[in-house]
């Protein structure tokens, strides 16, 4: 998997002109989108009042992130491929339904205006699925965190993931 090709994909995914815009909750545009197979994939868009290093540490960072994420629960690095890019396993709590892991290729890039990060899941002999989680398929995911002032930044997260197994309707 090519790290600059995984990045694109992101980037033309958050850019896309189909996503509909669904509702303002705590501060984040939460927006939709229809794709295949009539699953919706689904991105957000805020303004925060720290800086975009904090953070973009904060959301990478396993232990930060355990601090705002209730859902997750830990994430093993299966191989750091080089300083932006790694094969992981995360693991999240599944709430009323099972508990999921993905296998996933993570990458990221410096811009001149930010940071962007992108995952997609991969098949790799040293990630099998554990004992105990469902197997969750990242199609796309990733964030871009923005600058807009010295203690100011805006994030945008976008996600098309099948959950497999049984989800609550």
């Amino acid at each position: 998997m090519q790290p600059e090709a995984v990045l694109q994909e992101s980037e033309d995914f958050m850019n896309n002109p189909s996503w509909t815009f669904v509702k303002e909750e705590d501060g984040v545009r939460i927006f939709s989108m229809e794709v295949e197979s009539g699953r919706k994939a689904f991105k957000g868009v805020a303004i925060i009042n720290k800086p975009f290093m904090a953070m973009y540490y904060a959301s990478t960072n396993e232990t930060y992130r355990k601090q705002w994420d209730s859902m997750f629960m830990g994430v093993d690095c299966v191989e750091d491929i080089d300083a932006s890019t790694a094969i992981m396993n995360p693991r999240f709590h599944g709430g009323v339904a099972s508990n999921r892991d993905m296998c996933i290729f993570y990458t990221k890039r410096v811009l001149p205006t930010g940071v962007l990060t992108a995952t997609k899941s991969v098949e790799d002999p040293r990630c099998p699925p554990q004992k105990g989680f469902v197997r969750a398929r990242v199609i796309i995911s990733g964030m871009k965190f923005v600058p807009r002032g010295e203690n100011e930044c805006e994030v945008t997260y976008v996600g098309q993931v099948d959950l497999a197994g049984w989800v609550p309707g």
